[in-house]
């Protein structure tokens, strides 16, 4: 049968993308010649339930998904921690024995953290807590080492972390919106299928005539959108392939891992 519609898989999108796609032809076909809408009696109602919930879905997702802020909040933690072991280790290669003496009660501490930065975000949270209370008990000693700004900080951002953490966990927990998103995905590109077939028989049946506006707004749609996806695809690729930034740091890594000293 010859194709009249441009032919687009729609779980390539992302759900943002997907949800876009979606709420535009409902736009398209509620706002289209009662021809169109004839041909898709028959689905319509349905498509119009299931791109209804895809929105709420959608919705919640936006207001719940806490990942890019906890994202922050684990590289605030991380800088932190830097510039806490930073002083200590300053402090610790200082010429007066009183400033050595010092920082290494505290390095003593710090030390037992060296793998912090790679642990995983829950495991982190834990040896944080840890070194908080141990740099507690040494509380004149930070005083004096003028690290009680970085640790008042560093609890702040661990405490945050951990309470935006608890949320998340709690939110997807009760609703699992991704698990829902993902059901309703299927569900609609069904339906798209079914909607796109109908359309193709009412214009092999009816003409071009009564379908043709709404056919040629359809297609000029797809069209601006795969052309976004590819120049997404292209773009990407680029910028891992000949990034400047991703070649300096693997020259480094390279040095560094074949350096034998």
């Amino acid at each position: 049968m010859k194709r009249f519609l441009r032919y687009f898989i729609l779980n390539r999108l992302t759900n943002e993308g997907h949800h876009k796609f979606i709420t535009n032809l409902r736009d398209y076909i509620l706002h289209a010649n009662s021809h169109v809408k004839n041909a898709l009696a028959e689905v319509l109602p349905e498509f119009i339930k299931l791109a209804e919930e895809e929105d709420k879905i959608m919705e919640v997702i936006r207001n719940n998904n806490l990942s890019d802020l906890l994202n922050k909040f684990d590289a605030l933690r991380d800088g932190l921690c830097y510039a806490l072991q930073a002083i200590v280790s300053a402090y610790a290669n200082s010429p007066f024995h009183e400033d050595m003496s010092i920082a290494g009660t505290l390095e003593a501490v710090s030390e037992k953290f060296d793998d912090i930065y790679v642990a995983l975000p829950e495991k982190k949270s834990e040896m944080l807590d840890n070194l908080l209370k141990e740099m507690a008990s040494c509380k004149e000693i930070c005083h004096q080492l003028h690290l009680t700004p970085i640790l008042k900080d560093l609890e702040k951002a661990t405490n945050m972390y951990n309470e935006f953490s608890t949320e998340q966990v709690g939110e997807w927990a009760n609703r699992n919106m991704i698990a829902f998103m993902k059901e309703i995905r299927l569900k609609v590109d069904t339906v798209y299928t079914r909607i796109i077939y109908l359309l193709e028989v009412a214009v092999l049946v009816g003409g071009t005539r009564k379908y043709g506006e709404f056919i040629n707004k359809l297609n000029n749609y797809i069209d601006a959108y795969r052309s976004t996806l590819r120049s997404r695809e292209v773009a990407a690729k680029q910028e891992f392939y000949y990034s400047g930034e991703f070649t300096n740091k693997s020259a480094i890594l390279w040095e560094q891992n074949s350096n034998p000293d």
